[in-house]
């Protein structure tokens, strides 16, 4: 169990009401990291990442031991939560469902073109310039630290053949490839995408991965 230190003045209610978030934070980082066995070898990151910070976003932690693979997911909302689960975790590799680069035309990339027929939208719909401009600079700051790249989780669910209309199909097919959350509970669409996200990551470490794109971006997809 980590520690983490708080200190509370509470003569200063705007100081009582950051740390109080801060707890928060770190209450809600445990639910995902108290239960991981650490005899696993490896650990990937997915993240479906929300256009705003006040939607949730799904967040996956996938061990690999051997063929052994197991996944835990949170819900989470803001940029801290998402750094503060990545430091805990430390990651060999984060996978992330967002654009990690601005297209310069202010439209679509070579890579977003490439897999147009997997669903991509263009970068410049209403939704979608928040999903950039959020991806962009989380993207930036997680690379810091760790080995960060774009995947696109509706290619990576058709390509290994889990993609499913229906929230409960698509976790029994993910069932079929990893252990964990997904034959604990039943699973929401922002959870179940992390977890495709998060076997892209996995399959990129092991080779069995492509990358579309050019020097303005790549989109990293299974191996057909």
């Amino acid at each position: 169990m980590y520690a983490h230190p708080v200190i509370v003045n509470s003569n200063h209610p705007a100081i009582l009401k950051i740390c109080l978030k801060k707890l928060l934070i770190i209450i809600k980082s445990s639910r995902i990291i108290k239960r991981l066995k650490y005899k696993y070898i490896m650990r990937v990151v997915g993240i479906d990442l929300a256009g705003r910070e006040k939607n949730d976003t799904g967040f996956c932690v996938l061990l690999a031991d051997g063929k052994a693979k197991r996944v835990k997911t949170v819900l989470l909302k803001g940029d801290d939560e998402i750094k503060l689960q990545c430091s805990l975790i430390k990651p060999e590799v984060i996978a992330i469902d967002a654009p990690l680069t601005a297209a310069k035309n202010g439209y679509m990339r070579a890579a977003d073109e490439e897999l147009k027929e997997y669903g991509v939208l263009p970068q410049n719909l209403r939704g979608m310039t928040y999903l950039v401009e959020r991806g962009i600079r989380l993207g930036n700051e997680l690379k810091r630290d760790y080995k960060v790249i774009e995947v696109f989780n509706t290619a990576t669910a058709k390509i290994l053949g889990f993609h499913a209309r229906e929230d409960i199909e698509m976790q029994k097919g993910l069932a079929k490839l990893v252990e964990g959350d997904l034959t604990d509970r039943i699973l929401k669409r922002d959870e179940l995408d992390s977890i495709s996200a998060a076997l892209a990551g996995f399959l990129h470490t092991q080779g069995k991965t492509v990358e579309v794109g050019d020097e303005e971006g790549n989109i990293t997809v299974p191996r057909v």
